[in-house]
């Protein structure tokens, strides 16, 4: 049983991509877990975050969203935008596992 998890709608972009993708995301045990809706019983990907830095996107990003979080190990580039206040939940919590 999982006791500590946060999950909501976030949109999620790799550094050279140009669109940004909805995926129902699952914060739990220092890992994301990505599916396409909230009703998937399987992910289509994760994310373990152990040695990721969460930081704001600086301007060589190129990033003009609001409620945008970066995250990133070595070469490793992701974004993630909250498309409503009720998915900021996830990225409010993330600093707390994460480096910054």
């Amino acid at each position: 049983m999982v006791r500590n998890q946060l999950s909501g709608y976030l949109l999620r972009k790799f550094k050279n991509s140009m669109g940004w993708q909805k995926l129902w995301v699952v914060f739990t045990n220092f890992c994301l877990f990505f599916y396409k809706t909230f009703q998937d019983d399987f992910p289509l990907a994760s994310l373990p975050l152990l040695g990721y830095v969460i930081t704001t996107p600086g301007e060589d990003d190129q990033i003009q969203k609001e409620f945008v979080f970066k995250l990133q190990f070595k070469n490793h580039v992701y974004f993630f935008r909250s498309s409503s206040m009720d998915s900021l939940k996830i990225s409010h919590a993330l600093p707390m596992f994460v480096k910054s």
